[in-house]
């Protein structure tokens, strides 16, 4: 194996030991469809259409968290692993969540006296809620000495590094980058998001400082692509893929594979004779995270019918 020479921003966290790849890592359901991968992957729940909440909702229940900061969506949307009943907040910037246009003080002042008329009602408490929480982000300083890119995704995990730094009871945040679906000329897109994803967790890495080692980053995708390119020069829509996990005290500077074993590439050796097979179920993966970083006392809850076991933990704190 070998890293892009345009993913090289990694090559040092990876020779320090707090970047591993889980190689071979994914769903075992065999769609191509992105819509319903992605559903699956989110909500942790290969096959099944009637789960609903999202894994990273589950996990804020089990361990306990109660406030709205626990959980974070930084994007347009809130992310479908964090849907579900316990607490968490969606923002598109720490900078832009705050109440918009003239008179803020004043509005807000209106609005809480509002409120408190029914101050003991589900809709009161929600109101003390987020009037705390644009209190809890406003204090938060997004400065830093470290030189991002000038990308959105760098933009945005700088947010997520002050969150980190802030301490104000984050346990959870779901970010999303785009632009990875080449079934047309892959060369020169690789080229493009490559550097923009090495460049962006290289300086997200850096700029934890002293809290590097209590937060650990992992990709995720819905799926990987074919083996064998098209005539477009991309590839189309797959099955087995990577992930890279930095941070949290990891065991790195390693390609993690299940029972040490590369799956191969060979005709013979793919899935439906097309793409990767899948070996490490990603709910094995995200399962290792939850029980040896986050200490969850119970992890099975996250993954509704699915076997957790130890055995099946990819290796990262080995």
């Amino acid at each position: 194996f070998g890293m892009p020479p345009t993913m090289a921003p990694l090559l040092p966290a990876y020779q320090a030991g707090r970047l591993a790849v889980v190689h071979a890592t994914g769903s075992p359901d065999p769609t191509r469809s992105h819509c319903d991968a992605q559903d699956f992957m989110e909500r942790a729940a290969p096959s099944d259409f009637s789960v609903y909440d999202g894994w990273l909702n589950r996990t804020l229940l089990a361990a306990g968290a109660t406030q709205s900061l626990s959980g974070v969506t930084i994007g347009g949307a809130k992310a479908l692993a964090l849907a579900g009943s316990a607490p968490s907040m969606n923002f598109y910037s720490l900078s832009s969540y705050k109440l918009s246009g003239a008179y803020g003080t004043e509005r807000r002042a209106a609005l809480q006296t509002m409120y408190q008329s029914v101050a003991a009602t589900l809709v009161g408490r929600s109101s003390g809620e987020l009037f705390q929480s644009l209190d809890n982000v406003a204090a938060i300083q997004n400065t830093s000495t470290v030189p991002y890119p000038n990308t959105g995704l760098a933009r945005t995990l700088r947010d997520v590094a002050a969150l980190i730094r802030a301490d104000v009871g984050v346990r959870a945040v779901a970010i999303s980058m785009g632009g990875w679906d080449h079934h047309e000329r892959e060369p020169e897109n690789m080229a493009r998001v490559l550097p923009e994803l090495a460049g962006a967790l290289a300086a997200f890495d850096q700029d934890l400082g002293a809290a590097q080692g209590r937060t650990l980053l992992v990709t995720m995708t819905e799926f990987g692509r074919t083996v064998e390119e098209n005539g477009s020069a991309g590839t189309d829509h797959g099955h087995g893929s990577l992930a890279f996990v930095l941070g949290g005290g990891i065991h790195g500077g390693r390609v993690l594979l299940k029972d040490g074993q590369w799956p191969g590439l060979a005709p013979a050796q793919r899935f439906e004779s097309r793409d990767l097979q899948v070996t490490t179920d990603f709910r094995d993966l995200w399962a290792e995270i939850l029980d040896r970083h986050m200490g969850l006392p119970e992890v099975a809850p996250v993954f509704p019918r699915h076997a957790v076991s130890p055995s099946n933990y990819p290796g990262l704190f080995a």
